[in-house]
């Protein structure tokens, strides 16, 4: 992601030229080129949530739940902002349940990114991420101002509680047996830029015949391969 604002002048038409080096380097599988993820020309406002960091944390033996925040809170103006910052947690299913609303300030010096650090309690009981019952809940930050959003970004997440004890690995204090495979994500038809369609079709199989963790390639990986994982 880079800036562009000084690169285009408005009331004219722009032109955008992407350049791709497809230089062939021998490696371990074939070096698929072009540009293999989505690409965007975003317009934001002067303010901005630029990155969320949500670390959920759960209690097992009381099911209580709480997530820490870490909040970029990006000024790209040139004056001083003060900034009300809106926070809520949702279960997420349909209708979504609102179980966490809460608000804070903070201040951005102009052309600066501040970090907030916030700690959310959950209410209410926690639903556990598991294998076969994948509970995930949403985090949803804003900027708000005069009574409206002006940016706001969203982060699905889940409760679980992961660790290793006597060799075996535990979900929520239980152990799992491991089966799993390799996926490299190289497609005759569509190389390396994994449509959601192929996404879905090896995650599904390999689920249908036990698989319960997988190496996912090596290479960044697609945000709704990891999306899907997660639900």
């Amino acid at each position: 992601e880079f800036r562009a604002e000084d690169l285009i002048q408005a009331g004219i038409e722009n032109v955008i030229a992407i350049i791709v080096d497809n230089s062939y380097q021998r490696g371990a599988w074939w070096a698929w080129g072009g540009i293999s993820r989505n690409v965007m020309l975003v317009k934001n406002s002067e303010l901005r949530i630029k990155r969320v960091k949500v670390t959920p944390s759960v209690n097992l033996q009381t099911k209580k739940g709480s997530v820490a925040l870490q909040c970029h809170v990006e000024n790209n103006s040139l004056k001083d902002e003060k900034v009300r910052i809106h926070l809520k947690i949702f279960e997420n299913t349909l209708p979504q349940k609102l179980l966490v609303d809460t608000s804070i300030s903070t201040s951005v010096s102009s052309e600066n990114t501040v970090i907030e650090h916030v700690f959310l309690p959950v209410p209410s009981f926690v639903k556990l991420w598991d294998i076969n019952q994948p509970n995930l809940y949403q985090c949803e930050v804003s900027i708000i101002r005069d009574a409206a959003i002006i940016n706001e970004k969203r982060s699905i997440f889940g409760f679980r509680n992961i660790e290793i004890k006597n060799q075996q690995l535990l979900l929520n204090g239980e152990a799992v047996r491991l089966a799993g495979f390799n996926r490299v994500h190289d497609h005759r038809a569509v190389g390396n830029t994994e449509p959601f369609w192929l996404v879905k079709k090896d995650l599904d199989y390999m689920k249908s015949i036990g698989c319960n963790m997988t190496r996912m390639m090596h290479a960044p990986l697609s945000p709704e391969l990891l999306d899907y994982a997660d639900q």
